[in-house]
């Protein structure tokens, strides 16, 4: 970005373009963008008097480039004056944190721009918009879509990709559609869970419907060609936050993700909203996760957790994934970590040495379940038996007043109902 500028310079420019936009009342920001476009109507006008004087004609005298100037000015000084009185007017409520929302993030990339390609003396562009345009495509989108030294995955992975070559799949959507019943109960029970802790903490979540069973047009079959299908599937209401996604995570027990790995698998999977400042709803479904998305962060998850590979079940001559990494040996485990080393964020494991996604998604849900359910007393010649059934709603409460999900223990405890906690209520 600061080729130019010395190394000092570049950190003080950083930095000043930060504290620029954290927190600025709403006056200063206006300012601050009308004064960049002012820049450019400026040059503009400088631009015009120097064509008058070397002999080039304008338009009239309403369109003289002199009168022209002094009316920009004259408006950049109105918009300073303005702000500054609001400075003293008005307190400004928001004070610096030294931390960027996604709108101060925004003006942070324009005000970039201007200092880098419209102000003087590196600038040669006259236009905010195109200068914003040159940031993204000479600078941002070619950073980060190459991937870090020694790496073969983009610095930031784009979302869709791996839904498209992975969760997309009619064998994942077969193995999830398997273990849908136990996912619902799972996903419901932390749902819920993410209900009670929001009526302390914001933002506030909307109550959770029951869950209904829809019939609709297969959307997947083009017009004429059958489109008279139908397919019938249940809607899952409610939300999971992060604190019980990772919360479940803990308390499973799997470990050898990485804290930052399994943050990602979730913040993945929300779904994108036009306002998640400016909009409760929107804040909401921004921090959450409904249960398409809980179902890719599971997927996403089993792309990066150490799960064992067929071959390795069959020659342990067990059948399950959870059986398999109970009784394995140290050897064991180090060859199964070892074998997954390489699988980078947003990457998909080799089929040949980590099994197929299909595969990984089915021994992860396995494992899942079969962790809560001995949680709630099924043990012993159990463990490796064929079929355990689907999971159940005692099964969850019992496995989260056991284990109390995550670092929120005490505060569960005093936010779950009574009726709840005993299995006298949904």
């Amino acid at each position: 970005m600061w080729s130019d500028l010395k190394e000092k310079d570049r950190s003080s420019k950083n930095t000043m373009i930060f504290l620029a936009v954290d927190k600025v009342d709403r006056a200063t920001a206006a300012a601050v963008v009308l004064q960049a476009y002012g820049r450019g109507q400026l040059a503009r006008c400088a631009d015009c008097i120097e064509q008058s004087r070397i002999g080039h004609a304008h338009r009239g005298p309403e369109h003289s480039p002199v009168s022209k100037l002094s009316v920009v000015s004259d408006e950049l000084d109105a918009v300073s004056r303005d702000a500054l009185i609001a400075h003293k007017v008005e307190p400004i409520k928001l004070r610096k944190d030294l931390q960027l929302n996604r709108a101060e993030f925004m003006a942070a990339l324009v005000k970039l721009a201007v200092e880098r390609y419209v102000a003087l003396p590196l600038g040669d562009l006259d236009d905010v918009s195109e200068a914003l345009e040159k940031l993204f495509t000479d600078c941002i989108e070619p950073a980060l879509s190459e991937p870090a030294k020694g790496l073969s995955q983009p610095k930031l992975p784009v979302p869709d990709a791996f839904r498209e070559a992975v969760c997309y799949t009619k064998a994942v959507s077969d193995v999830l559609e398997a273990h849908a019943p136990s996912l619902r109960v799972l996903f419901a029970g932390l749902a819920k869970l993410s209900f009670e802790r929001a009526r302390t903490h914001e933002p506030v979540l909307p109550r959770i419907r029951k869950s209904k069973t829809v019939t609709r047009l297969d959307p997947s079959v083009p017009k004429g060609e059958g489109r008279g299908e139908r397919v019938t599937w249940t809607l899952v209401p409610g939300l999971v936050s992060f604190t019980l996604w990772r919360g479940m995570l803990n308390s499973l027990g799997f470990g050898g993700v990485a804290t930052r790995q399994e943050t990602l698998c979730f913040v993945y999977s929300v779904m994108a909203v036009v306002d998640g400042a400016g909009s409760e709803e929107g804040a909401i479904k921004e921090q959450h996760l409904p249960f398409e998305g809980f179902l890719e962060a599971l997927v996403r998850y089993a792309s990066v957790a150490h799960l064992p590979t067929d071959e390795m079940l069959a020659a342990s001559q067990h059948e399950h994934a959870s059986a398999f990494m109970d009784a394995a040996t140290e050897h064991e485990l180090a060859h199964l970590h070892g074998g997954h080393e390489h699988t980078e964020w947003g990457g998909t494991p080799d089929p040949q040495r980590c099994g197929t996604m299909a595969r990984r998604v089915d021994h992860l849900a396995e494992r899942i379940v079969r962790e809560i359910q001995k949680s709630s007393g099924r043990v012993g010649e159990q463990a490796n038996a064929p079929h355990w059934g689907a999971l159940t709603r005692m099964e969850f409460r019992r496995w989260v007043l056991a284990k109390v999900i995550g670092g929120a223990a005490n505060e569960l405890h005093e936010m779950l109902p009574i009726g709840w906690a005993r299995g006298e209520t949904d």
